[in-house]
């Protein structure tokens, strides 16, 4: 074996240098030496040349060969062949972690591509092997069937593309009579497919591409598409979707939690209605996400307006049967998130509490220190419910069981600094410990019921698109655009969080006008038909 052999020649070399220090060297001694020497010196000069591998050279130090590097080092146990990387190792619960990746996509992640099936020339299944040399000749079969050879080759181009198809009239030299060229189907179709509709409208409400930007972009590629006509056709995308938003709302407002925020927004008439009358009451603007969640998918819906959360989520609740349960509400604890006449179960989110005590850990360094330890042990029990993946039940045993000492432990600590005077309430410290102590129900309701989450934090990455929209594109002209926002970005991100492609979702409620709107339902993004593809593609 490999480990036998390196102690046997290493015994044999030390033999050897015995034999040369007491000069008792014979022939057979010398011929070893001979054959040492020229080992190192031709490592020596493989090594300068850089060209050797690790396992070429473990061979060429043991003198294995490959028989002997395929050998197991274990008479009679045969071990999984794990490369040269070593077994990851167990953490404290005895499981084994997951080896890294190398980084790379693998070509089934493509899916948006185009797919070719290429064969062998020459070649197909059950042909004669031309290689074969007996009488009786093999058939050739698929090798490995259920994992292809592949090769990705990936392109660029404009966003928008298109194809001018062009031709010259006949007429008659005589009579005058004219014949037009014999034009393809596709070409006697409207200018814009449906596919250049929704990339336009994804690329605007949902990847936050200002306008003017893609009409500059696609002015410089040679396929112009004015900014005024983008938003013609994001309004005619928007009266074929707006049956599936309005099905989509009555749907999430059967759902068991809702976790609810809002981001500011600039709506342009807005801006100027509180220029002019700047005693009104209402003048702000808002996007609100909302994630209605049950236990067998999230639905993500947006509102862009003057309303704010509490208000869109009543306007929700109102579709919702009065014999439902009251359903579970997850926020943090702004005023706005409950201001709305329906019962409730609130939660409010415990990041946004441990936020506080980050702002002012500068200050209370002693303090914050162990606020933040006990924080980040009930937060490192989450990630062991997810790892673990609980369902809600052993979640909520599991946090009854590691996690509910320390909470107490921790409500316990902020009225102790209230209570003996160790910090100023007024002071940052007081008002992140009073903010706590105020809403203790509500922060530990993760403790009582099963489905409760710890944090918003799901929606907080649900807004980004709108904070991203804000920031390309500075506003929204008017509260009508505003609300074809809240429509589109409510079906992308419904369709992106339910594992489906966003493009050909919207290229198929378009290309199906009728059928959506006789039947909105039927084309959810869990639910519409896959195999239907889109007409122009």
């Amino acid at each position: 074996m490999t480990a036998i052999k390196a102690i046997d020649e290493g015994r044999e070399l030390s033999i050897l240098l015995e034999k040369v220090s007491e000069g008792l060297l014979g022939v057979e001694e010398v011929g070893q030496l001979v054959q040492w020497t020229r080992r190192w010196l031709g490592l020596k000069t493989i090594l300068e040349k850089g060209s050797m591998t690790f396992k070429d050279l473990k061979g060429l130090l043991l003198g294995l060969t490959r028989d002997d590097e395929n050998e197991p080092e274990n008479d009679g146990e045969d071990e999984p062949d794990g490369g040269d990387e070593p077994e990851p190792e167990p953490d404290e619960d005895g499981e084994k972690k997951k080896r890294k990746g190398h980084g790379r996509r693998a070509a089934k992640d493509y899916k948006g591509c185009r797919r070719v099936e290429v064969s062998p020339a020459d070649h197909e299944p059950g042909d004669e092997c031309p290689e074969c040399v007996s009488m009786r000749k093999g058939r050739l079969r698929f090798h490995k069937p259920d994992r292809p050879l592949t090769r990705l080759r990936l392109s660029g181009g404009a966003p928008i593309t298109g194809t001018v198809y062009y031709g010259h009239s006949l007429c008659c030299s005589k009579c005058g009579a004219h014949f037009g060229p014999d034009w393809p189907e596709d070409a006697n179709r409207e200018t814009y497919d449906a596919s250049a509709k929704a990339v336009i409208a994804l690329m605007r409400h949902w990847y936050g591409f200002p306008s003017y930007r893609l009409e500059k972009l696609q002015e410089e590629l040679g396929i112009p598409v004015p900014d005024g006509t983008q938003g013609d056709l994001i309004r005619e995308s928007v009266d074929v979707m707006e049956p599936v938003f309005h099905a989509l709302f009555r749907r999430g407002a059967l759902a068991k939690m809702f976790i609810v925020d809002d981001t500011s927004a600039r709506i342009q008439t807005v801006i100027s209605e509180r220029k002019k009358y700047p005693d009104q009451k209402r003048h702000g603007a808002h996007v609100t996400g909302i994630i209605a969640r049950d236990d067998e998918r999230d639905i993500y819906l947006y509102r862009v307006g003057t309303q704010h959360a509490g208000e869109n989520l009543e306007d929700l609740l109102c579709h919702r049967p009065k014999d439902m349960p009251p359903p579970l509400q997850m926020s943090d604890a702004l005023a706005v998130n409950t201001h709305h006449p329906f019962d409730t179960i609130v939660a409010y989110c415990l990041n946004h509490a441990r936020g506080n005590f980050v702002d002012v850990e500068d200050s209370f360094p002693i303090e914050c220190r162990k606020v933040l330890g006990i924080f980040a042990e009930v937060f490192k029990n989450e990630a062991q419910t997810k790892e673990r993946q609980m369902n809600h039940d052993e979640r909520l045993l599991f946090h009854q069981q590691h996690s509910t000492q320390p909470m107490a432990e921790l409500f316990a600590y902020l009225r102790k600094l209230l209570d003996q005077k160790l910090v100023e309430p007024s002071s940052g410290m007081g008002k992140a410990a009073k903010y706590m102590l105020k809403r203790e129900a509500e922060l530990t309701r993760f403790l009582q019921i099963p489905e409760v989450p710890l944090d918003s934090n799901a929606i907080e990455r649900g807004l980004k698109h709108a904070v991203l929209i804000r920031k390309n594109s500075l506003f929204y002209f008017n509260e009508i655009t505003a609300y074809n926002a809240g429509v589109l970005m409510t079906l992308a991100a419904t369709c992106v969080h339910n594992q489906e492609d966003p493009l050909h979702y919207f290229t198929a409620l378009l290309d199906n006008q009728d059928e959506v709107k006789a039947n909105p339902q039927a084309w959810f993004p869990w639910r519409y038909r896959r195999d239907q593809s889109p007409r122009d593609g």
